[in-house]
Protein backbone atom coordinates (compact mmCIF):
# COMPACT_ATOMS: atom_id res chain seq x y z
CA UNK A 1 0.00 0.00 0.00
CA UNK A 2 1.27 3.48 -1.06
CA UNK A 3 5.30 1.76 -1.61
CA UNK A 4 5.61 1.42 -4.82
CA UNK A 5 5.18 5.06 -6.18
CA UNK A 6 8.83 5.56 -4.67
CA UNK A 7 10.52 3.92 -8.12
CA UNK A 8 11.39 3.99 -11.48
CA UNK A 9 10.02 1.89 -14.37
CA UNK A 10 12.64 -0.30 -14.49
CA UNK A 11 12.81 -0.70 -10.85
CA UNK A 12 8.91 -0.92 -10.41
CA UNK A 13 9.08 -3.79 -13.53
CA UNK A 14 11.53 -5.96 -11.47
CA UNK A 15 9.17 -5.36 -8.37
CA UNK A 16 6.02 -6.84 -9.88
CA UNK A 17 8.24 -9.48 -11.67
CA UNK A 18 9.51 -10.70 -8.18
CA UNK A 19 6.06 -10.35 -6.03
CA UNK A 20 4.40 -12.48 -9.50
CA UNK A 21 7.53 -15.40 -9.22
CA UNK A 22 7.61 -15.44 -5.08
CA UNK A 23 3.49 -15.13 -4.87
CA UNK A 24 2.21 -18.89 -4.66
CA UNK A 25 -0.89 -20.33 -6.88
CA UNK A 26 -3.96 -18.17 -7.10
CA UNK A 27 -2.28 -15.68 -3.97
CA UNK A 28 -3.73 -12.49 -3.99
CA UNK A 29 -1.67 -9.11 -4.45
CA UNK A 30 -3.40 -5.85 -3.20
CA UNK A 31 -1.81 -2.67 -4.34
CA UNK A 32 -2.46 0.88 -3.92
CA UNK A 33 -0.32 3.75 -5.83
CA UNK A 34 -0.73 7.14 -6.70
CA UNK A 35 -2.34 7.87 -9.69
CA UNK A 36 -1.87 10.49 -12.95
CA UNK A 37 -4.78 11.86 -11.63
CA UNK A 38 -3.70 12.84 -8.47
CA UNK A 39 -2.93 16.68 -7.59
CA UNK A 40 0.68 16.53 -7.31
CA UNK A 41 1.21 14.87 -10.60
CA UNK A 42 3.46 16.79 -12.79
CA UNK A 43 5.17 18.94 -10.12
CA UNK A 44 8.81 19.22 -9.90
CA UNK A 45 11.83 17.91 -12.30
CA UNK A 46 10.25 15.49 -14.71
CA UNK A 47 13.16 12.35 -14.23
CA UNK A 48 10.90 10.01 -16.84
CA UNK A 49 7.53 9.14 -17.85
CA UNK A 50 5.21 10.20 -14.92
CA UNK A 51 8.09 9.84 -12.22
CA UNK A 52 8.81 13.23 -10.82
CA UNK A 53 11.26 14.61 -8.30
CA UNK A 54 9.54 17.03 -5.60
CA UNK A 55 10.19 18.09 -2.44
CA UNK A 56 13.33 16.02 -1.64
CA UNK A 57 11.03 12.68 -2.72
CA UNK A 58 10.85 11.17 -5.86
CA UNK A 59 7.60 9.81 -6.88
CA UNK A 60 5.73 8.26 -9.78
CA UNK A 61 2.32 7.81 -10.65
CA UNK A 62 0.35 5.05 -12.45
CA UNK A 63 -2.74 5.18 -15.05
CA UNK A 64 -5.08 2.32 -15.59
CA UNK A 65 -3.20 1.35 -18.63
CA UNK A 66 0.34 1.67 -17.39
CA UNK A 67 -1.09 -0.89 -14.49
CA UNK A 68 -2.20 -2.74 -16.66
CA UNK A 69 1.06 -3.14 -18.31
CA UNK A 70 3.04 -4.08 -14.97
CA UNK A 71 0.15 -6.69 -14.02
CA UNK A 72 0.61 -8.31 -17.42
CA UNK A 73 1.63 -11.65 -15.38
CA UNK A 74 -1.41 -11.32 -13.24
CA UNK A 75 -5.06 -11.96 -13.45
CA UNK A 76 -6.66 -8.67 -13.12
CA UNK A 77 -9.65 -8.79 -10.60
CA UNK A 78 -10.26 -5.56 -9.55
CA UNK A 79 -8.41 -2.59 -10.75
CA UNK A 80 -10.31 1.01 -9.96
CA UNK A 81 -9.46 5.05 -9.52
CA UNK A 82 -10.10 5.85 -6.13
CA UNK A 83 -9.64 9.11 -3.86
CA UNK A 84 -9.64 10.32 -0.34
CA UNK A 85 -9.22 13.38 1.94
CA UNK A 86 -6.96 14.11 4.57
CA UNK A 87 -6.95 16.50 7.29
CA UNK A 88 -3.96 18.17 7.93
CA UNK A 89 -2.75 19.65 11.25
CA UNK A 90 -2.14 22.46 9.56
CA UNK A 91 -5.92 22.64 9.66
CA UNK A 92 -6.04 22.15 5.46
CA UNK A 93 -7.24 19.45 3.72
CA UNK A 94 -5.42 17.44 0.77
CA UNK A 95 -7.43 15.45 -1.87
CA UNK A 96 -4.88 12.19 -2.70
CA UNK A 97 -6.29 9.93 -5.91
CA UNK A 98 -4.93 6.61 -6.29
CA UNK A 99 -4.95 3.68 -8.49
CA UNK A 100 -5.77 0.10 -6.84
CA UNK A 101 -5.54 -3.05 -7.92
CA UNK A 102 -6.59 -6.88 -6.54
CA UNK A 103 -4.76 -9.78 -8.76
CA UNK A 104 -4.38 -13.19 -8.69
CA UNK A 105 -1.57 -15.00 -9.84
Amino acid sequence: NLSLHYFDKKTTKKIFEKVHRHLKKEGLFFLRCKSVDDLAYGKGLKLEENYFYHKEKKSAFFSKESMKEYLKEFEILELKLTSSRHDQLSGKVAYSSFIQALVKK
